[in-house]
């Protein structure tokens, strides 16, 4: 459910003005901008859960390479990275299909979907991608949107014949090499799901220089402050305005 929607207008959502939106808590969605603190979760269209959720950014100035992101790409070492403005080829749709089809989770019908609402819409981002090769196949690709100083992730896929290799994360570790090598200084990733560890991997790079968004006090804060069950909290009290200590008594007296 969102808690709003921004259309785009002739001016779309590029340089410094993606900046401003992703700072405030807002993200992409198709071809338009967004920002919700609570998402649907089960099967797509047959689902009343919903979970909360808070948004990520990472202060790439700030980042120090781990042993585990240095192993990622002594494995990925001899595949072909191409890093060029967006497209969607016939051959890329082919990649998502497998895609998609393998994963656990819900996501759109076609790559097309995920950028786009229409097929007949105009990208009003200014859209790059990441193309992984083994030779002459194509293995996984990466969507992100850029701004003036700051970058947004759209999606990550891969062949599942090649999942052994962590393609998916090796796709964010390009994408912040591009960010530092073009000076610019957040990379966001989205948002992570206090119920769920499914969006867990975003924050594997290194948690220090993450940042957790605070809709209520409009800031960044550091992510390692902060545990789940204390943003779960968070969430119930600052957000929905429900007690939790008082619903915690509450239960506890029922259980008597």
């Amino acid at each position: 459910m969102f808690d709003e929607y921004i259309r785009p207008d002739e001016l779309g959502f590029k340089g410094e003005r993606l900046d401003e939106l992703l700072s405030s808590g807002y993200y992409r969605m198709q071809d338009s901008i967004f920002t919700t603190n609570q998402v649907y979760i089960g099967p797509y269209g047959k689902s009343n859960m919903f979970a909360p959720v808070f948004w990520l950014r990472t202060n790439v100035e700030k980042m120090v390479e781990t042993s585990s992101s240095k192993k990622i790409r002594r494995k990925c070492a001899n595949f072909k990275i191409n890093i060029k403005p967006a497209e969607i080829t016939d051959e890329i749709e082919e990649l998502f299909a497998l895609y998609r089809n393998h994963v656990d989770f819900d996501t759109y019908a076609t790559c097309r979907d995920c950028m786009l609402e229409k097929e007949s819409s105009s990208n009003p981002f200014n859209s790059w991608m990441i193309e992984i090769w083994d030779n002459t196949h194509l293995i996984a690709v990466g969507y992100f949107d850029i701004g003036k100083e700051a970058a947004m992730a759209i999606i990550n896929f891969y062949h599942p014949t090649y999942k052994k290799y962590s393609l998916g994360k090796c796709l964010i570790l390009k994408t912040l090499d591009y960010i530092r090598e073009n000076k610019m200084r957040y990379y966001y990733p989205g948002y992570i799901c206090t119920t769920d560890d499914k969006m867990d991997y975003k924050v594997f790079p290194n948690i220090i220089p993450i940042q957790v968004y605070l809709p209520i006090e409009k800031e960044w804060m550091p992510f390692n402050n902060y545990t789940k069950r204390g943003l779960h909290a968070y969430f119930i009290n600052k957000i929905l305005g429900i007690d939790v200590e008082n619903l915690e008594n509450s239960a506890d007296k029922d259980e008597l």
